[in-house]
């Protein structure tokens, strides 16, 4: 079986194709068998840190991660393959398409995802944990694959495999009917994110407010190959689904608040006389355009005046 970096490793045993991680006293004895039981030797300084045995497993210490629990706990945050597998970006849906007749107007959060970041305190990483089973009640996020879910945002609205946020959109939207349960995590405590949103704040650049967290959503490994074919692979530096889909989730969540023909990431285009409090600050609705005489909606990413050309094109032009 070819070796595979980001497979789920084991602890205190061998299989084929996985990461293994072993105490440092079995470490150091694979270690000085010497050539014929391993491949290649890391070591810093004196230091033995990763053995690569014959059969091209990668092993490594758990002593270094503290205990055993502390290593399962950094495999359940730090591989997230289920996670990984549910997230998606943006809202993006035009829900009625061509002209709608009567006055509208366009809304947009302001600094959407600036906002996302300290509307609610982010999951504190050592206290995750591998979900062994659907926990509707403790908080924690799950890939599900569930039925239609009134309600809730796009797309857990349509059914299908999603990611939940527990307890809170249970609290939210309703218990969803589980059709398949696929995976996930849980958390027992909580940090702010006061500390990174400062920074983003006194940098003062606007752009970084939109991709901050795109870092926590890249999924593109390193790929490192060797002469024997053997391939390598490394995450991504700050890959973080779980953070990565809390960011978008709550805009979404914002977005599903609004009755709207339209909804793309963090605006959406009601009618003129819908009573949505807008405002000066951080996550405040805005109104950005107005349109007395009708829109035109031609895709998500496309709208203007109801005759004219679009005010907005962008997006990927898809068939209704």
């Amino acid at each position: 079986m070819r070796y595979n970096a980001r497979a789920e490793p084991t602890i205190d045993s061998y299989a084929d194709g996985r990461p293994a991680y072993v105490s440092r006293g079995a470490l150091l004895d694979l270690a000085a068998a010497g050539p014929k039981a391993w491949r290649r030797c890391w070591r810093i300084g004196a230091t033995v840190t990763t053995v690569e045995r014959e059969d091209h497993i990668i092993v490594r210490t758990w002593a270094d991660w503290g205990s055993q629990d502390d290593l399962r706990r950094a495999v359940a945050w730090s591989l997230r393959r289920e996670i990984h597998a549910g997230f998606v970006g943006g809202w993006e849906e035009a829900q009625v398409r061509g002209v709608i007749a009567g006055p509208h107007k366009v809304l947009d959060l302001r600094k959407a995802y600036r906002w996302a970041l300290t509307a609610e305190p982010m999951p504190e990483r050592k206290s995750m944990r591998v979900a062994r089973e659907w926990a509707p009640l403790l908080p924690g996020l799950h890939h599900v694959d569930i039925e239609p879910w009134k309600g809730a945002p796009w797309p857990a609205r349509d059914g299908g495999p999603c990611l939940v946020e527990t307890p809170l959109e249970i609290t939210k939207y309703g218990m969803p009917i589980v059709r398949v349960w696929l995976g996930g995590v849980t958390w027992h405590d909580w940090l702010p994110a006061t500390e990174l949103a400062d920074l983003l704040d006194d940098i003062g650049v606007a752009a970084l407010h939109r991709s901050y967290w795109g870092m926590w959503a890249a999924t593109t490994p390193t790929t490192c190959e060797f002469r024997s074919g053997t391939k390598t692979e490394l995450r991504p530096f700050g890959c973080d689904p779980i953070r990565a889909h809390l960011i978008v989730q709550r805009v979404r969540r914002r977005l599903a608040a609004v009755e709207a023909h339209y909804r793309y990431v963090d605006a959406v285009i009601v009618k003129a006389d819908a009573d949505i409090p807008t405002g000066p600050n951080v996550g405040d609705w805005r109104v950005v355009k107005e349109y007395p005489d009708g829109v035109r909606i031609q895709w998500p990413g496309n709208y203007g005046p109801a005759y004219g050309p679009p005010d907005k094109q962008s997006g990927i032009r898809r068939i209704a």
